[in-house]
């Protein structure tokens, strides 16, 4: 799969990031061990001018992974599927060898950590004195790190992949397991109904303690349960519903044209939700080194966390209650 062209656009775009991300942490190395502010010698003034410069094309090059991370997923959920035999989806491709689904964890972990270092960025650059400046320049190298890591597992994960071997489909999966694995968690109704209230409480309280400016690492914290738990009633209850069908609950498919992208509206929510509560949390830790003040700003954050937390609540509900087959 390495001469597919979705595939080379994928490792190009890994390779370009990686070689900016390498100069990048050289210049780190330099910043941290020789930034003074106090200062106004012609180390600190060209390590100022740098700094804004690679910052720059820090932001560019970390927010141009989010794009990777959806053409990842694209590649995966739509192209290849029509390439490979017996797959329908993403699962079915990425169950192809043992390194699909630690790419796809590892991508998203990147993500999270790729989003640390543009709030703490978004934040020094508003400042005069950049306060924040050595601090954010220690994510550039996790960030390198997990760069590297993803670039190695895509290539363990598409070299891998034999056209010729038939996938099996998630469908038949779902269908003639017989084990208590993860997809048969279903079989078992306490599991989905236990969930589900837990997941309604959740939504409700984190809705609820939106409004208040206090508790942002215990909101950041719950808000991570509760994304766990939206996603494993998504797909142990509602997504029967998305589908009309009681015995599919593949997660991938919600991405398609064909159900309306609803699956871009959840999962967009779900990130939301997460980088809002770790954006609040880091301006409650980091107010103290900000001369700008950010209640504000942080105040509009909360009514629109408020609002997310609701949609959660109520999109997949909705296809719940409007449902009007059997299942």
């Amino acid at each position: 799969m390495l001469t597919d062209y979705w595939v080379i656009t994928q490792f190009l775009a890994l390779l370009f990031s990686w070689g900016l991300l390498l100069n990048a942490s050289f210049f780190s190395l330099t910043l941290i061990q020789k930034w003074q502010i106090t200062q106004s010698n012609e180390t600190q003034l060209d390590l100022e001018r740098k700094s804004y410069l690679i910052g720059a094309i820090l932001q560019f090059v970390l927010l141009f992974q989010f794009l990777t991370f959806l053409l990842f997923l694209n590649t995966v959920n739509i192209h290849l599927p029509k390439a490979i035999k017996g797959a329908m989806c993403a699962t079915g491709v990425i169950e192809l060898n043992a390194w699909g689904y630690p790419t796809l964890w590892l991508k998203l972990t990147a993500l999270f950590v790729y989003a640390i270092f543009l709030i703490f960025n978004y934040l020094d650059n508003q400042e005069p004195a950049y306060p924040l400046t050595p601090k954010k320049y220690f994510f550039v190298f996790p960030a390198f790190l997990l760069l590297t890591l993803d670039l190695f597992f895509s290539y363990q994960f598409f070299s891998k992949i034999e056209p010729d071997i038939i996938a099996t489909c998630c469908s038949v999966k779902f269908v003639t397991s017989t084990s208590q694995s993860y997809f048969q968690l279903t079989a078992s109704p306490q599991y989905p109904y236990f969930a589900l209230g837990v997941w309604l409480f959740l939504g409700i309280l984190l809705g609820f303690l939106s409004i208040f400016n206090y508790l942002h690492l215990v909101k950041l914290l719950f808000s991570i349960v509760f994304i766990f738990f939206s996603v494993y009633v998504l797909k142990h209850f509602f997504v029967k519903y998305i589908y009309g069908l009681p015995s599919h609950n593949c997660l991938f498919d919600i991405f398609w044209a064909k159900y309306h992208y609803i699956g871009y509206v959840l999962f967009g929510l779900y990130a939301f939700v997460l980088l809002n509560s770790l954006f609040q949390w880091l301006i409650a830790i980091l107010q103290n080194n900000l001369q700008t003040d950010y209640q504000k700003l942080a105040q509009k954050a909360r009514f629109i966390q408020a609002i997310a937390f609701l949609l959660i609540l109520l999109i997949p509900a909705m296809y719940w209650f409007t449902w009007k087959g059997n299942l």
